[in-house]
């Protein structure tokens, strides 16, 4: 039986020998060894920084915590409450300070290295269990006094989950958010020294609906935008004073969005003067767009009543036509809109029911509305707590608000408890204005093939509005011109206007910190 055994065992391997059909699935699944290994590395690289920017922030939110006590401790004291803290503040028990905290220039500047163990996922094939994260920070007791504006991103795209944290990435803004409120208050419910805003923002800001008699508020109707989308004539039976007046007529509630004003003054913060109505705010109102994909007529969207391009009959009776201007022609005169919002009779006495989006199109209610500077912790937490992801993104009206909130310039300069400080503080006490701004993505001021307009209202109006003006936009072959907005450029010109408004704000002494996510 062995000799038998013996003669197979060797026919068979000289078959093996000779039988080639095998040798692609062979090399194959040697090949795939490598490229698995490459795979896996890439996906344990990701996750590695992941957890170093998990590690930085605790890092930074550490040093910022202990810069002012640290010289009234022991080394030992310092080093002790700066590892709980860590661990604390990252949730990683394997976070640990490397070495000593360091602090230099008469105990006003404290400098530490950190460092975690993040398991691999895929490495271990390797013989690879851990890898070995680093942070380091400083921070530096200045003194003074401190303005802080959060503008944080409240838009759909921050409810998306992130696995290496756990958390949908609104979660980690609102813990990032709060650390720095629990930071710079270190643990009482009022501060003396900071003072703190909060501008959740989406498509638009809610500012508030308590500003509709301010007089930085433009309530008759004087601003050059006012009636861009909204045509006045002479001849009109009904000429409203202000868009408070066609929210009344609507019927809808006003949720306190303002527009953006025209140039020069949309990216700087000019005091509003009512002597020069453009440096006013415009109360936000998104005109009843014509239709092309929507079975609806043209004036027909969201308000009912209204049929056949002619707005029916008035409320009064006159016929419709009468409060029409004649209508106006878009852009490069393809495209008519005789009835689109040019009709300024359909908004008188109609209901917005069958339209949800309504006239507040942009301006997302599930938004929190702005908190103003606040020395109170509660204020600042509380309204935290509310934020929630929904809407499109404008990082332009998020950055200008904030802004607006620590300008001495206003417009909240009369109306808050606790004013902005002048750019050079007339206390003697240094002061310093920060700008601390989150977001996960860029500006969307997209194309709309849908309707006759072509693209999407929003606080800064429609590409044709032209409120920002020319902007300095790269080319693909390097060069830079000067470009106005346009649905194939919104992306750059969004990306323009954003550094715009920072380089403008750095100039007028704010300090601005950007924190992306993912």
């Amino acid at each position: 039986m062995t000799n038998h055994f013996l003669m197979q065992l060797k026919a068979s391997t000289a078959r093996f020998r000779a039988d080639q059909r095998g040798q692609m699935a062979l090399t194959f699944s040697l090949a795939l060894i490598p490229i698995m290994g490459l795979v896996g590395t890439a996906v344990d690289y990701s996750r590695a920084v992941g957890t170093k920017s998990a590690l930085q922030q605790a890092t930074d939110a550490t040093v910022l915590a202990f810069v002012k006590t640290a010289g009234n401790m022991t080394s030992t004291q310092l080093a002790s409450a700066m590892s709980a803290y860590l661990i604390s503040t990252a949730q990683d028990g394997n976070a640990v300070i490397v070495g000593s905290p360091v602090l230099t220039n008469s105990n006003g500047k404290l400098c530490v290295n950190t460092q975690t163990a993040m398991s691999t996922a895929f490495m271990k094939i390797a013989h690879i269990n851990t890898v070995t994260v680093s942070a380091s920070a400083c921070a530096t007791n200045a003194g003074g006094t401190f303005e802080i504006a959060l503008a944080l991103d409240n838009t759909g795209s921050m409810g998306t989950f992130d696995y290496v944290t756990a958390r949908t990435k609104i979660q980690n803004e609102v813990l990032a958010a709060t650390n720095l409120v629990n930071t710079v208050f270190n643990g009482n419910s009022m501060s003396a020294n900071y003072k703190v805003s909060v501008v959740p923002f989406s498509a638009a800001v809610r500012v508030g609906t308590n500003y509709t008699t301010q007089a930085w508020v433009d309530t008759l109707g004087k601003s050059s935008i006012h009636w861009e989308n909204f045509p006045k004539a002479a001849t009109n039976k009904w000429n409203p004073t202000s868009r408070f007046d066609l929210f009344s007529q609507v019927g809808v509630n006003w949720l306190g969005c303002f527009e953006e004003r025209p140039q020069p003054y949309s990216l700087t913060d000019t005091p509003p003067d009512p002597v020069n109505p453009d440096t006013l705010f415009v109360p936000y109102f998104a005109p009843d767009e014509g239709s092309q994909s929507y079975p609806y007529s043209a004036d027909n969207n969201y308000l009912s009543n209204n049929n056949g391009g002619t707005c029916s009959t008035s409320p009064d009776g006159t016929n419709a036509k009468n409060f029409d201007n004649g209508g106006w022609t878009y852009g490069d005169g393809t495209k008519t809109w005789n009835d689109g919002q040019a009709k300024l009779c359909k908004y008188k006495g109609q209901s917005a029911s069958n339209y949800a989006a309504g006239p507040n199109w942009g301006c997302d209610s599930s938004v929190p509305t702005v908190q103003l500077l606040t020395n109170q912790k509660s204020d600042l937490t509380n309204k935290l707590s509310a934020m929630q992801a929904n809407g499109t993104t404008n990082l332009v009206s998020g950055f200008m608000w904030a802004w607006r909130t620590i300008s001495p310039n206003g417009p909240f300069t009369s109306d808050t408890s606790v004013k902005p400080y002048n750019y050079t503080s007339p206390t003697g006490v240094p002061n310093t204005k920060a700008i601390v701004f989150m977001t996960d993505g860029y500006s969307n001021w997209q194309p709309d093939t849908g309707d006759m307009i072509g693209g999407y209202y929003s606080s800064l109006g429609y590409y044709h509005n032209n409120r920002m003006g020319a902007l300095p936009i790269k080319n693909s072959n390097g060069t830079t011109t000067n470009q106005t907005p346009t649905p194939n450029n919104q992306r750059d010109y969004m990306d323009a206007a954003f550094l715009q408004a920072c380089t403008n704000a750095k100039a007028a002494g704010v300090v601005v910190y950007t924190v992306g996510f993912s």
